[in-house]
């Protein structure tokens, strides 16, 4: 059966055998949404997708997002501008956060679709975005190790994200951390497609039904599996980049830069179709 990169009409670009293509298409292409159905295609089968200095303004990159789905605003905001500068403290905490292995909104049982950052300003050295393709991490397990992880359910929290980021919070924090609660999701998830993906993320601290230690200790195994080198795609950021990732399938991290460089990203993501359990 032919690839979705056979079918469609423009031209595409493996950058690693189970992980990201880069997609040549032109700004009046990307936007018009006339191949959007093929893209997102193409998403769900390579994780990433990458189209090289595009740059997109702010209501260009909702544009081009509608394209693939109803966008997810936060607070209110469609597109966000997620501008980090290690010297401000504000957001210091936040950045070591994301520099953990996570999916969106994992824990709250239905993740976002297309998650997509659009590089503004980039710093000299290092700020690369990894990816994980949790597809390819299942099925590269053994039918034994398949065996033992289906059925079983994480406990997450964000509460347990933010204390790896920030190991020494105030009491006002964890009292905010706390109250977003917890939730259970299972670590398979088993797709309307008839395919199955890892379901990780930072914020998972135990295993239901299994000793604390063990659970972690679990956890921390199907991480290091998922996260080997052929399931990884790196991205080096240039100024105009876009990035999109299916955050159904795919686990990702940013990477630490130097400290006073600035980084600033435009992020918006669509909405799930189709929740964990």
């Amino acid at each position: 059966m032919p690839s979705v990169a056979e079918k469609i009409s423009f031209e595409t670009n493996h950058l690693t055998p189970r992980i990201a293509s880069e997609v040549m298409m032109d700004r009046d292409q990307l936007l018009s949404g006339q191949c959007s159905d093929a893209l997102r295609l193409l998403l769900v089968e390579r994780g990433v997708l990458v189209f090289r200095k595009v740059d997109l303004s702010a209501e260009e990159l909702a544009a081009f997002a509608r394209t693939l789905g109803p966008i997810v605003a936060e607070s209110g905001i469609e597109v966000l501008t997620m501008s980090f500068n290690e010297k401000d403290t504000r957001v210091a905490a936040y950045l070591r956060s994301t520099q953990f292995w996570h999916i969106d909104n994992l824990g709250r049982g239905m993740p976002n679709f297309a998650s997509m950052l659009s590089a503004i300003e980039v710093p000299p050295t290092g700020g690369e975005t990894e990816f994980a393709n949790t597809y390819a991490a299942w099925d590269g397990l053994r039918e034994t190790e398949k065996a033992e992880l289906d059925g079983l359910i994480a406990r997450h929290s964000f509460e347990h994200a933010q204390r790896k980021a920030n190991p020494d919070p105030s009491d006002e924090q964890v009292r905010q951390w706390r109250s977003l609660g917890s939730s259970e999701v299972p670590l398979v998830w088993h797709h309307r497609s008839g395919r199955a993906s890892l379901a990780l993320s930072t914020d998972a601290f135990e295993v239901v039904g299994m000793e604390p230690a063990d659970g972690q200790a679990l956890l921390a195994r199907i991480e290091a599996h998922a996260t080997r080198p052929e399931y990884v795609y790196r991205h080096n950021w240039s100024a105009g980049d876009l990035v999109v990732w299916d955050n159904t399938g795919t686990l990702h991290r940013g990477r630490p830069f130097p400290e006073g460089a600035p980084r600033r990203m435009l992020r918006v993501a669509t909405a799930g179709f189709e929740p964990v359990c």
